[in-house]
């Protein structure tokens, strides 16, 4: 079976998705944005306070990969969506000019 880790990943991506699709997002569109989370999750940008040594060198993040990236990414987006009750990512997407086409 699924287990209960597994079982709860399926219900807050079903979440999500019936969030985009009221927010007229594709299936693609969302997990495109969920993509770019992680990527974002997973290599920080050039120029962001990775923090430093105490000679003022940058210290490169250790890489933790006990979890996925993108469940990370699929938890965080969960959280916003509780938290606010909307879609973070529906002004990227019409900013971006989604479609309104489901796939």
């Amino acid at each position: 079976g699924w287990g209960k880790e597994g079982r709860e990943i399926l219900n807050t991506s079903c979440q999500l998705i019936d969030a985009g699709y009221e927010n007229n997002m594709t299936r693609c569109e969302l997990t495109m944005a969920i993509a770019r989370r992680a990527k974002e999750n997973a290599f920080p940008r050039a120029g962001e306070d990775l923090g430093a040594d105490s000679f003022g060198m940058s210290v490169r993040p250790q890489r933790r990969q006990v979890r996925s990236y993108v469940i990370d990414a699929i938890n965080e987006f969960a959280a916003e969506l509780k938290l606010t009750g909307a879609l973070p990512i529906v002004e990227e997407v019409a900013e971006e000019g989604g479609s309104d086409e489901r796939v």
